[in-house]
């Protein structure tokens, strides 16, 4: 059998075209573009595609690591302020400043299985004071859908409040600021951060209050930022900004097509918009990635039943 060729800067895909499984599949693409052999690349060999997503991302893409002006300054400012000695200590006060933080509730223990009481800087102490709130209309997010680190940064101090996920990217940022190696790790509806300190991996939890030693990887560059799109299509979905749903989660897929949440939430996306056939075709996609999905699988049933029986009466049935 010779090497599967992988389209790997392809634009983003959406399945017109699909019947159960990969068999009678065509896929086609906004921009023109028919990278018709990417699903059986990634159903040959996902181990061998997945090395390569660190190759796949274009510049313009938002990073939501990307170290600027706002996330160096915060890093430098805190070190100036406290003038952390070793590795260890500049991670704690690093991870202390960006830690959720509730009214009255500063002494909380989160350093876990350790014996080591921690908490979390509070405003006056150079900590960001950012409350946890996934609310999808926070003010916050009112510009992009999902907080970037130096949005946080450089936002009015009671306006500040992330999920886990931006918790995250923000640890990521300010630890690689620091000089860390660091990455995102993402789990099935959490995400946390994978961080290398003085030579150990250690996973680091803002929102569970975690720091301890791992042997667990971080994900691949490529699937860190596709979250933050993921996280961005979920967010406008839940205004019923369904475009803007559409384009965020095609960028996800695009820097990672094997997940199969990201081609379930596109057609979530496109089923709103009108877009059936779209969205049956990227509900088979999600399936074909993960035939034990129930939610793939009923909402491409919802999806048929639009569109074979009631194609006139959507809104009603809404």
């Amino acid at each position: 059998m010779s090497n599967p060729v992988y389209f790997i800067n392809v634009p983003p895909v959406v399945l017109t075209q699909m019947n159960r499984g990969w068999a009678g599949a065509r896929l086609t693409s906004p921009r023109g573009c028919i990278p018709s052999q990417l699903p059986q690349t990634i159903k040959v060999d996902p181990l061998n595609y997945r090395t390569k997503l660190g190759t796949v991302a274009r510049p313009e893409i938002t990073n939501p690591f990307k170290l600027n002006e706002a996330v160096r300054g915060f890093v430098s400012g805190l070190f100036d302020r406290y003038n952390p000695k070793t590795q260890m200590d500049k991670a704690i006060l690093l991870f202390r400043s960006v830690l959720p933080v509730e009214e009255n509730d500063w002494e909380r223990i989160c350093w876990k299985n350790s014996g080591i009481p921690s908490r979390a800087l509070s405003l006056e102490e150079g900590g960001l004071n950012i409350v946890y709130s996934n609310d999808p209309n926070h003010p916050i997010r009112s510009r992009s859908g999902a907080v970037l680190p130096e949005e946080l940064i450089i936002a009015v101090p009671k306006d500040r409040a992330a999920a886990c996920l931006e918790y995250s990217d923000l640890l990521v940022s300010v630890l690689r600021a620091a000089g860390f190696q660091a990455g995102t790790k993402e789990t099935v509806g959490h995400t946390a951060v994978i961080a290398v300190i003085a030579g150990q991996k250690y996973l680091i939890d803002a929102v569970r209050m975690i720091f301890e030693r791992t042997e667990e990887n971080a994900s691949s560059e490529n699937e860190g930022r596709a979250y933050y799109f993921f996280n961005r299509g979920a967010n406008y979905l839940a205004r019923k900004m369904y475009g803007e749903a559409i384009e965020a989660n095609r960028t996800a897929i695009e820097l990672n097509p094997y997940n199969f949440a990201f081609w379930n939430n596109l057609g979530k996306a496109l089923i709103e918009n009108d877009r059936i056939d779209e969205a049956i075709g990227a509900f088979s996609h999600a399936i074909s990635l993960n035939p034990e999905s129930d939610q793939a699988w009923e909402n491409r049933a919802w999806a048929k039943t639009i569109r074979y029986f009631f194609p006139a009466t959507r809104e009603v049935l809404h």
